[in-house]
């Protein structure tokens, strides 16, 4: 057995290396189709006319893509959920509040309990049902929370406003936010005690603080973030990407003639399905077992010349290890030079690999390795 094994360890060993580098090669080789014209945007065609093979769609382009993207964002409508049980909780309170603190606002100000003129009630009474029924108003076309998504509400003619799980587009021209909501409240206020309060322009600003108006200034729109997020997805999920289609037979485009913006758009798309196709179902498998032949008949042929013709070679297990990492490191960089913003496949040094070999093995080696 130990005679068994160092004699045929060497072969087994050196075979293993040669399945090894031809796997990772295999590996490496890009699956995808070439398409076999090239062309320029703004470029004469110099091919022969070119005909439509099969139907495919027409992609369009990134700048398109961009436009329409920023024109769905321009005209999407937020989402804010509606609380119809505010208006009635404010005004109940606000109520309240103002029959609890009436005794102390007479002390503070005493002229809120003189009858008002042409009437039996008193200004304090005047006062409460006009801020009733301001906040009524208010709350009749609706007080919004902003969220630091949206600075200002009005950037939006519409919005949709959630009831009960239903949604509906909601005009916001009559809208409140909380600062035109409480200017609108004391500016009202300011107006209608000063009928009855001649020259006390101060002690009103002074009663209308007191009053805490602010504290009644809900808001029954809050901003529904994860429904907006998710319409908003939805929408440019279901965005087009394509503008048109080619049938098959219809003419792309004839020799000579200028490639506009329109014509490259659609030699693109040709060329993505092309490539497309070439990596699907038995195209893929049947490119997939060429590229295992050709790899392992390079490989076996390296193999078999340095078995039968370069023996001293073969026996050297570094020098077996050098030549397979070279092919390995060229297929490497081949790979890479065709990822985008990578290094350009006329600058890898190919023509240095018979110079290596030949420095480090032989002439023979180095034009067979080459080939």
């Amino acid at each position: 057995m130990k005679r068994f094994y160092k004699k045929y360890s060497k072969h087994f060993y050196r075979i293993l290396l040669f399945i090894a580098a031809a796997g990772l090669v295999l590996y490496l080789i890009p699956r995808k189709g070439i398409f076999r014209y090239e062309y320029s945007h703004g470029k004469p065609w110099h091919h022969e006319t070119l005909i439509a093979p099969y139907d495919f769609p027409v992609y369009k382009s990134q700048t398109e893509l961009k436009a329409e993207k920023e024109l769905i964002l321009q005209n999407f409508k937020p989402y804010f959920i509606v609380d119809e049980s505010i208006k009635q909780e404010i005004i109940s309170d606000f109520q309240s509040d103002i029959n609890n603190n009436r005794s102390a606002l007479a002390k503070k100000f005493p002229f809120i309990e003189d009858i008002l003129s042409g009437t039996h009630t008193t200004l304090i009474k005047g006062i409460e049902s006009k801020t009733t029924e301001l906040l009524m108003q208010i709350y009749r076309f609706g007080l919004i929370a902003m969220p630091e998504e949206i600075p200002d509400i009005h950037t939006f003619s519409v919005i949709m406003a959630v009831k009960n799980n239903f949604a509906e587009p909601y005009e916001t021209e009559s809208i409140y936010t909380y600062q035109s909501a409480y200017r609108f409240v004391s500016q009202e206020l300011n107006a209608f005690i000063s009928k009855s309060v001649q020259n006390k322009k101060d002690v009103i600003d002074d009663l209308i603080n007191e009053m805490g108006l602010n504290k009644y200034l809900k808001a029954d729109f809050e901003y529904d973030e994860e429904r907006t997020e998710y319409e908003k997805q939805k929408i440019l999920k279901n965005m087009s990407l394509t503008s048109g289609v080619v049938i098959s037979g219809q003419r792309i485009i004839d020799t000579g003639e200028i490639i506009n913006e329109e014509t490259a758009k659609i030699l693109d798309s040709l060329k993505n399905a092309h490539e497309a196709n070439l990596g699907k179902g038995r195209s893929s498998t049947f490119i997939l077992l060429g590229q295992g032949l050709l790899v392992a008949i390079l490989f076996l042929s390296l193999y078999l010349f340095l078995y039968f013709i370069r023996n001293q070679v073969y026996n050297n297990f570094s020098a077996v290890l050098f030549l397979l990492l070279i092919a390995i490191f060229m297929v490497i960089m081949a790979r890479l030079s065709q990822t985008p913003s990578a290094i350009s496949l006329y600058i890898i040094p190919f023509a240095i690999l018979p110079i290596l070999v030949r420095v480090f093995l032989d002439s023979r080696l180095s034009f067979f390795f080459t080939l």
